[in-house]
């Protein structure tokens, strides 16, 4: 038998004597559920956080296009966000209150992405990884993050100043978290079936820029299941290995790779 156990016990596996088929569509997760797939694809997260505004403020950067600084970060027009207001009784009991409405602006900084390596300390300092030792695994917290890194956070806070009004530059931050995504070094998909597996199929990599291919993302996935075989060369497992967290910089970024172990965070 082969196939998945999931972590609240359930079962999805194939009879061995019959055909199956498993497909790993995991994101950043993946090479915690396939190691062999750290070679492939590189965890790796960017900075987002909001400024909550007025409706005022909203209408008037209602329809604004997305504004970008290369080597900052960007802003998109603001989403009306409804919350529900918990009212407690004197009992202690909860019951749902009115309903609140605000506006969040969102922001998101530019730069080569982050990684989380689990590197070895020494005398309860990260050591650095030498020529010939084999480069960490980096994988997302097992709990999300709601803090960004202080040079992030500056980022935006240049980003404010220079494109949104000047009431807004000193506003406080919220909803801070770290996006993750499956990036390789070409910033080209990996769809292939796994070296050495029976039946198992990675279908991933978005590299911080798949969510627009997902109209059309499925049909190349059912394309190599059809053909059993991935036709598209820079979609396939690379033997060579395609992880971003090493070599050169992406032509579509800026900045530099930075490892999230030792880093101030806000």
């Amino acid at each position: 038998m082969f196939g998945i156990k999931a972590s609240n016990g359930c079962q999805y596996l194939h009879a061995s004597t019959e055909p199956g088929l498993t497909i790993l569509a995991l994101g950043a997760e993946l090479s915690r559920l396939l190691p062999e797939a750290k070679d492939q694809v590189t965890a790796k997260a960017w900075s987002v956080a909001h400024l909550e505004l007025t409706s005022t403020e909203a209408v008037l950067l209602k329809d604004a296009p997305v504004v970008s600084l290369s080597e900052l970060g960007f802003w998109i027009e603001p989403v009306r966000v409804v919350q529900e207001a918990d009212q407690v009784l004197k009992n202690g009991e909860s019951v749902a209150g009115s309903r609140t409405h605000n506006y969040l602006l969102k922001l998101a900084a530019h730069g080569g992405g982050w990684t989380k390596t689990e590197q070895r300390s020494t005398n309860g300092q990260l050591a650095p990884v030498s020529d010939d030792q084999e480069l960490p695994t980096s994988l997302p917290p097992t709990e999300p993050m709601h803090i960004i890194p202080a040079s992030d956070e500056q980022l935006l806070r240049e980003l404010i100043r220079l494109t949104l009004p000047k009431s807004l530059h000193n506003r406080h931050l919220v909803k801070k978290s770290m996006c993750w995504c499956a990036d390789t070094a070409s910033s080209d998909f990996l769809i292939d079936f796994v070296p050495g597996y029976e039946g198992l199929l990675v279908a991933g990599a978005d590299s911080g820029h798949g969510f627009k291919f997902l109209p059309v993302f499925g049909k190349r996935v059912a394309d190599v299941v059809n053909c059993g075989q991935q036709r598209e060369a820079r979609w396939r497992w690379k033997a060579s290995g395609n992880r971003s967290d090493v070599g050169g910089t992406v032509a579509w970024r800026s900045g530099s790779v930075r490892d999230l172990n030792g880093e101030v965070l806000n």
